[in-house]
């Protein structure tokens, strides 16, 4: 939550530019993807990690499920934030 969605607020602004109707399809679609990354660049790493101490272990259906739900409530949390007008496109904090 504090990496991903600030990142994806950033890679969301120069659509905002484009049209203001984007910024909020765009922040869903860069948090999905900065998420999707981290959660690959995690498992990797403590795979990796385990792999050191001879210790296989997969990544089950049970956590996959889980990080999915955990992604599907952030996305709603955006969509809330903008919806009240919390996090807005940069610009329109100033107006």
């Amino acid at each position: 939550m504090f990496i991903n969605i600030p990142l994806a607020y950033v890679f969301a602004i120069p659509f905002g530019y484009i049209s203001k109707s984007l910024f909020m399809p765009m922040m869903i679609i860069f948090y999905w993807l900065t998420n999707i990354l981290g959660l690959v660049l995690m498992h990797k790493g403590i795979t990796n990690i385990k792999s050191k101490h001879n210790v296989k272990e997969c990544y089950t259906k049970k956590e996959f499920a889980k990080d999915i739900i955990f992604s599907l409530a952030y996305s709603l949390l955006i969509i809330i934030l903008v919806y009240f007008g919390i996090l807005k496109f940069p610009i329109d904090y100033f107006n």
